[in-house]
């Protein structure tokens, strides 16, 4: 058979995608004298194209042009080829050849090459490296922003390149927040500060973090900002407590079982804006010196008495969130005559394991609280919350004890509710479910979206069924004349360790509602039964 039939039968495959047989035709019509012949190496460079291998098909294409110089094909090839393998120069420089070599009236093929020119400079723009164009300053401010939620980008930013690596090093703002735990603190500790010209701006001490004496020499304290703490003494980092006003610029204190806290809060003219203390000793008259805090948080420690309580809110008025989780205390009697006080900026309030004797919601005004959280308190008088009539947008209750129509004729003043948690109550959260079905004008909590009943053994499914065929229908229906507006579909119920909750209606809860959660009990708690 003659080299051009085996020629010809390669094509016939080619076009059948049978790239296998192909090659093996093209390569017998090579043996009986196509050797000779460019459209030979043409077929197989283009059956090395579809296989994907284009090292091979350029040496075919190499053989085209040898033997047909004059001819477009092989010039043609070799720049889609070279385009393949991102040589972007060479592929220019065929395409023009190729372009020179056609006929002024083959304007089909002109277009083609046209094309592949386009597709190739549209490949060059994509491989400029833009970016490095850009000045250091600009690119210095993008890195800031981009480690600014989170401080470990730094290590995703350098990297990248050599550029963005010698950036990221030289960029002081990038390394200011130094956290130190027990891998390597002392090494950790140097290069940060080194990297950071001193100027650290968030500093954490975890607790993993050995007791061992940590070397910050060099760390400008007054830079300091933000400073959180695990079970370490600040102090003796600063160098004592006659150095703490080095700390003289600093906004937010985060102490969790730090021992010799008292010490630091006794320093004079204290600025701090937050401060969060969990475990910690210290006195309450101590918190009485500030005079800035817009943020307070005290958990596991003595609960105040109401005097010293008062002391410290009308020492910082400017409070946005309160939250007090103190450890149960002897009953103190309140004054006889106790004073007012007005928290205007106050919008989260938390209230925990006290015994709550204290006229709290009597005594204190608060016009901007959205949420307010009461959680394992004996006795809750909420009846002065209805006179306030708070823009509340979420309230909890955990394991408090309230008479029910308190709770009711609350919601019924708070249409801007959003969520509702009663959890851990019996006899409860039944009753305040019925009471957002019913058909009360207007309606109960409008607005109301996400509902949180669990652990509370009186819920049962068939109340729950009921609310959201009222309030999340499958279909709007049409009403010639409403008389008040829709309420609010809801988002989300949680009504984990209810055991009133039938199985088999929890899967159609599920079609109405977005996120359902209903955990009967945990495995450590149901494995007794097994």
């Amino acid at each position: 058979m003659s080299w051009t039939a085996h020629l010809r039968i390669a094509r016939e495959h080619l076009k059948a995608s049978r790239f296998d047989d192909s090659l093996k035709e093209v390569n017998q019509a090579l043996q009986v004298g196509g050797d000779r012949e460019y459209t030979v190496y043409d077929c197989r460079a283009a059956v090395y194209e579809k296989l994907g291998k284009p090292k091979s098909a350029l040496q075919d294409v190499k053989n085209v042009i040898k033997l047909a110089p004059a001819h477009w094909q092989g010039y043609a090839r070799a720049s889609r080829l070279f385009l393949g393998v991102r040589k972007l120069d060479e592929a220019t420089t065929m395409a023009d050849m190729a372009l020179a070599r056609l006929e002024p009236t083959d304007s089909v093929r002109r277009q083609k090459l046209s094309e592949l020119k386009d597709e190739v400079a549209q490949s060059r723009r994509r491989q400029i490296y833009h970016f490095g164009k850009l000045p250091v300053e600009i690119i210095t401010a993008i890195f800031e922003m981009v480690a600014a939620p989170n401080w470990s980008r730094v290590f995703t930013l350098w990297a990248v390149s050599k550029h963005w690596h010698n950036i990221a090093l030289n960029t002081p703002n990038l390394w200011s927040t130094l956290v130190l735990t027990n891998r390597h603190p002392l090494r950790h500790a140097q290069k940060w500060i080194e990297r950071s010209k001193g100027r650290i701006r968030e500093l954490y001490l975890r607790s993993s973090l050995s007791s061992m004496s940590l070397d910050l020499h060099g760390m400008q304290w007054s830079h300091l900002r933000i400073c959180k703490v695990d079970n370490h003494d600040i102090t003796h980092y600063v160098g004592g407590k006659s150095k703490l006003r080095r700390l003289s610029n600093l906004e937010e204190f985060q102490a969790k079982n730090a021992p010799n806290c008292d010490i630091f809060l006794s320093v004079p003219d204290p600025k701090l804006r937050r401060l969060a203390l969990d475990g910690v000793r210290f006195t309450w008259q101590a918190l009485s010196d500030y005079r800035t805090l817009t943020s307070l948080e005290v958990r596991h420690a003595a609960s105040p008495a109401f005097p010293q309580l008062i002391s410290v809110l009308e020492s910082n008025p400017m409070l946005e969130q309160l939250i007090l989780d103190c450890d149960e205390a002897t009953a103190s009697r309140p004054p006889s005559d106790p004073p007012t006080l007005t928290l205007p900026n106050l919008h989260t309030l938390l209230l925990a394991t006290t015994l709550f004797t204290y006229p709290f919601f009597e005594l204190i005004t608060m016009p901007r609280l959205e949420t307010l959280r009461l959680s394992q308190i004996r006795m809750v008088d909420l009846r002065p919350l209805l006179e306030k009539r708070l823009p509340l947008t979420l309230l909890a209750l955990n394991g408090c004890i309230f008479p029910n129509a308190d709770l009711l004729q609350l919601l019924g003043l708070t249409p801007t509710l959003q969520a509702l948690e009663v959890t851990r109550v019996d006899g409860v959260a039944n009753a305040v479910v019925e009471a957002l079905v019913g058909a009360s004008t207007p309606t109960l909590c409008p607005a109301l979206r996400h509902l949180d009943i669990s652990h509370c053994p009186d819920v049962k499914s068939g109340v729950i069924v009921t609310l959201l065929n009222q309030r999340n229908p499958l279909a709007e229906l049409p009403v010639e004349v409403p008389q008040q507006p829709a309420p609010a579909r809801i988002k989300s119920i949680k009504a984990d360790g209810c055991p009133g909750i039938q199985l088999n209606a929890v899967p159609w809860i599920r079609t109405r509602v977005e996120a359902f959660s209903c955990i009967y009990a945990t495995k450590q708690a149901a494995s007794w039964r097994r």
